[in-house]
C-alpha cells in the first residue's frame, strides 16, 4: 500500500523531541511493515519542513525526507487550482463546512491534491479538521485520508483477512470478529464517562492499541442488529497475558453475563497459550467489569486486576508451591494451602484458579449423564446448525434437572459430563467437567420458575421428572471446561475397572479421586 504523510505525521516519526500522541505515528515505522506499507514524501510536505523556523529542527527532518523516501512526481497536466476550488466548492454544499476555517487549511487541502496528482490513494493525518473532509476527498480526487492507526489496521486486514471474518460465539446468534479500521466512532459507546474517563483519553487508547496488530489482539462482540456489545483486547507479555481494554455495553440486558463470559475465554486463552498471569490493565474498568473480576476472584494488584491459570491437576502441597512462586515473581501476597483442603476450600481455590484441579481435597466428583440435546444447548457439545438460545450460550453458571431421589450429591463438588446417545445422535463419552455449586430439591414448578433462566427444561419437562410429591432435584453448576479429547464409554469403563469403581452410566454417580484424575488426563492428552 502506498500513502502520503501529511507534515505532523512526518514530525511524529523523524522530530527530534517526543510529540504529544506521535504513537501512533510511529507504528508506522514497525518492522512488519517495511514490505507492506510505501511511505511517500509530496512537495508540500518539503515545503512546510522548508519553512520550519527552528534550523536545527529543519535539517534533521530535510535529512530524514531526503534519504528516506523516494519523493513522488507529480502529473503536470493536473490542474491544481481547478480541484482546490472543487475540494473547497464541495466542503461547504456536501458536508457544510466553510473553506477556510483556519490558516492551515489550503495548505492541508494542498496535500490531497498533490496526492491525487501523484496517483497516491492513501493520505495520513492526525488532524481532525482534515480528517473530516475525507468523503469529499475520496469523491472528487480518490484520496482517502485515514488516520495512522487505521492505515495500519486496512493492511492487517488484507494480511490476515481470516481475523476479521465474523464468527458465531460460543455457537449463539452473536458474533466476534477483530476490530476493523475506520471504527473509532462506534466504539465511543464503551467510554467509562461515570468512571472519570476523559473521551480524549480514551479516543487515543484505542488508536494507540489499534495502531499495533502485530502486539495486540482488539476483538468486539456484535449482536444479530449490528449492535456493539463488547469490545475487548489482550496481548502477550513477557509470561502474562495482559488486557489493556476490557469494555461492556452497560445498557444491553447480557452485559453482566457477557462481562463474565469475556473474563472466563481470556482464562481459557491463558490456558491455550501455556500463560499462568491474566493482568487486566485498563485503568477505567467498569462497574459492570468491576463486579465480575470479584465474582471471578481476581486480585487488586496495585492499578491491575490479577488473577492466575494454573492448568494442574495436582496435589495440595504442589499447587501452593506454583503458585507461591507465581506470587513471588509479582510481588502478590497470598495465604498458603494447606492439606488436606475441605470441600468449600477446595471449590473456591479451583475457582480462583481455574482450571486447577486439587487431588487429594475433600472435594466429591459425580459422573452426571446428559442427553446429546441437552449437552448441545447447555455447552454446544457437539457442534449444531441452530443457534443457541443467547443467554444459555453466555452464561457460566446452568442448570441441570433431575428426578429428586439422592444419589450421594452434595455440594461444592465436581461433575464430569457423560453425554449419552440417543436416535439423532451416538456420543457415548465423558465430554466435561464443572463445578458443583448448589444442590435444591423442591416443588417442581417453583424450582423451574426459580432457575428457568438457568436451563434447557420447559414447565412440562420438569414437571415430568417430579415424583409422587412433584418434587424435583436441580444442580447448580458453573464453569464448565469441554475435554479437548471426548473419553469414550469403553475407556471410562476401562478405567473404572482400574480403580474399583463400577461405574454406572444411567444415573448420576460418584467417582472417586484416583478416577477423576485418570478420566480428566485422558480428557487432557496435550497437557
Amino acid at each position: 500500500m502506498t500513502a502520503a504523510m501529511d507534515c505532523n505525521v512526518f514530525a511524529d516519526i523523524h522530530a527530534s523531541r517526543a510529540r504529544t500522541g506521535s504513537e501512533e505515528s510511529r507504528a508506522l515505522a514497525a518492522e512488519w511493515l517495511e514490505n507492506l506499507l510505501d511511505l511517500v514524501v509530496l512537495p508540500q510536505l518539503m515545503t512546510e519542513i522548508q519553512n520550519l523556523a527552528d534550523p536545527a529542527e529543519r535539517r534533521i527532518q530535510l535529512q530524514a525526507a531526503t534519504t528516506g523516501y523516494h519523493p513522488r512526481r507529480l502529473d503536470n497536466r493536473v490542474d491544481h487550482g481547478r480541484i482546490l476550488r472543487t475540494l473547497i466548492e464541495s466542503a461547504w454544499e456536501t458536508l457544510g463546512i466553510e473553506l477556510p476555517r483556519a490558516e492551515n487549511d489550503l495548505a492541508d487541502l494542498q496535500y490531497v491534491v498533490e496526492a491525487s496528482a501523484a496517483g497516491v490513494q492513501h493520505l495520513i493525518t492526525r488532524d481532525a479538521g482534515l480528517l473530516e473532509l475525507s468523503p469529499i476527498a475520496e469523491a472528487i480526487c480518490g484520496v482517502r485520508i485515514l488516520r495512522p492507526a487505521d492505515i495500519v489496521l486496512q493492511i492487517d486486514e488484507l494480511t490476515r483477512a481470516q481475523v476479521y471474518q465474523p464468527g458465531s460465539l460460543l455457537g449463539t446468534t452473536l458474533t466476534t470478529t477483530a476490530v476493523p479500521a475506520c471504527h473509532e466512532q462506534e466504539q465511543l459507546v464503551f467510554h467509562n464517562h461515570l468512571g472519570g474517563e476523559r473521551q480524549k483519553a480514551f479516543k487515543a487508547r484505542l488508536r494507540y492499541l489499534a495502531a499495533q496488530p502485530d502486539q495486540w489482539n482488539r476483538q468486539q462482540i456484535i449482536d444479530d442488529q449490528g449492535g456493539l456489545l463488547a469490545t475487548y483486547c489482550h496481548g502477550e507479555r513477557g509470561e502474562e497475558l495482559q488486557v489493556p481494554l476490557l469494555r461492556v455495553n452497560e445498557k444491553h440486558p447480557l452485559a453482566s453475563t457477557l462481562a463474565r463470559q469475556i473474563l472466563f475465554m481470556l482464562r481459557q486463552r491463558c490456558r491455550d497459550s501455556g500463560l499462568e498471569i491474566l493482568r487486566l490493565t485498563d485503568p477505567h474498568l467498569q462497574r459492570t467489569m468491576l463486579s465480575a473480576t470479584t465474582e471471578d476472584a481476581f486480585q487488586s494488584h496495585g492499578n491491575n486486576r490479577l488473577a492466575f491459570v494454573l492448568d494442574q491437576i495436582t496435589d495440595t502441597a504442589a499447587l501452593d508451591r506454583r503458585a507461591a512462586g507465581l506470587a513471588g515473581r509479582v510481588g502478590l501476597d497470598l495465604p498458603r494451602l494447606q492439606a488436606p483442603m475441605p470441600a468449600a476450600a477446595a471449590s473456591a481455590v479451583e475457582h480462583a484458579w481455574w482450571p486447577a484441579k486439587i487431588t487429594d481435597a475433600d472435594l466429591p466428583t459425580f459422573l452426571v449423564p446428559i442427553r446429546p440435546k441437552w449437552a448441545y444447548d447447555l455447552f454446544g457439545f457437539p457442534t449444531g446448525l441452530l443457534p443457541r438460545n443467547n443467554l444459555l450460550g453466555l452464561s457460566r453458571e446452568h442448570i441441570y434437572y433431575r428426578s429428586p431421589r439422592s444419589r450421594g450429591e452434595r455440594y461444592p463438588a465436581r461433575i464430569l459430563w457423560y453425554a449419552s446417545s440417543d436416535k439423532g445422535q451416538s456420543l457415548s463419552c465423558v465430554i466435561g467437567c464443572s463445578r458443583l455449586d448448589q444442590v435444591v430439591v423442591d416443588d417442581g414448578e417453583q424450582l423451574y420458575q426459580q432457575f428457568k433462566h438457568l436451563g434447557v427444561y420447559q414447565l412440562d419437562d420438569v414437571l415430568a421428572i417430579c415424583d409422587a410429591d412433584n418434587r424435583a432435584m436441580a444442580l447448580r453448576f458453573s464453569d464448565t471446561g469441554l475435554f479437548p479429547r471426548p473419553v469414550s464409554r469403553k475407556r471410562l469403563l476401562q478405567l473404572g475397572a482400574r480403580y474399583g469403581d463400577k461405574v454406572n452410566v444411567q444415573s448420576v454417580f460418584k467417582i472417586s479421586s484416583d478416577l477423576f484424575h485418570a478420566l480428566y488426563e485422558e480428557g487432557h492428552p496435550a497437557r
